[in-house]
């Protein structure tokens, strides 16, 4: 199919297979799905599925009531469900922006700057390169082998990191943050920042990773609340104990803080 597409449906499926041209495509209550295509794409759904994989095109697409996949994607994503999850996997693009009310979203290699929300559940990504926004206001966050800019927020809800190489920024409300952190001296812009307003913090960072490091616990005057590998100069100062230490340069700065919690940071 060569062209402009315009379907829409009041209850039925939408499939299109190897079409080139721009798709605008609606249903009311059936699935969409689109493989093996070329073109920019806007896509709605009430209380279907969008399922779309092998495109090469900018992707627009919203569901109520039904889940969002995406497979081998080129090009740009925008997209919304509102009771259902959100897949990506294969994804190359400059910007890929999602946002889920009542539904998880999970991404695996994904390639480009990424800005995710999720209302009610958690946020899983892996192999991620690129700057990242994420946002998740009652669930956990976890990201694997990352590569650049991280920027998590977290109302309620653990964030797990496993292998980050980049700047890092990480603030839960109420919950615990646990970091593997990786080193790549080829990589500019290193930052750690961590807060955490009711919970703990544990990182586990290389050895000789250059870190001028200023870490905090609040609403302690225990010298134990904070247990490191690495040896720290500690304070205590007005309800407050305060590590810090300069490490192989210090070029990096890292600072963790818990409010009501303990940090522990463990050498590799």
């Amino acid at each position: 199919i060569k062209g402009k597409l315009n379907l829409s449906t009041l209850g039925g499926d939408i499939s299109i297979i190897d079409s080139n041209g721009e798709i605008n495509s609606k249903t009311n209550g059936g699935t969409i799905t689109i493989k093996e295509s070329v073109g920019n794409s806007k896509v709605h759904s009430f209380g279907g599925e969008i399922n779309l994989e092998n495109f090469k095109g900018s992707v627009s697409g919203s569901t109520i009531g039904g889940d969002i996949s995406l497979k081998s994607i080129s090009g740009n994503i925008n997209c919304q469900s509102s009771g259902g999850f959100i897949s990506l996997t294969e994804v190359d693009a400059n910007t890929i922006s999602c946002r889920a009310s009542g539904g998880e979203i999970i991404g695996y290699n994904l390639d480009g700057n990424l800005t995710l929300k999720c209302f009610g559940d958690k946020i899983q990504i892996k192999n991620i390169n690129g700057a990242s926004n994420l946002y998740s206001s009652g669930g956990d966050i976890v990201v694997e082998n990352f590569s650049g800019a991280l920027l998590i927020n977290s109302e309620k809800g653990n964030i797990i990191i496993d292998g980050a190489v980049g700047g890092i920024e990480a603030i839960t409300s109420s919950g615990d943050i646990n970091a593997d952190l990786s080193y790549d001296s080829s990589v500019n812009d290193y930052s750690v920042y961590m807060e955490t307003h009711l919970g703990n913090i544990k990182t586990i960072v290389p050895k000789n990773y250059p870190a001028k490091m200023e870490n905090t616990v609040y609403q302690t005057s225990s010298i134990k609340s904070i247990n490191s590998d690495i040896i720290l100069n500690i304070d205590v100062e007005h309800e407050r104990v305060v590590g810090k230490r300069s490490i192989a340069g210090g070029i990096i700065p890292f600072s963790l803080k818990a409010h009501h919690g303990t940090i522990t940071i463990k050498d590799k």
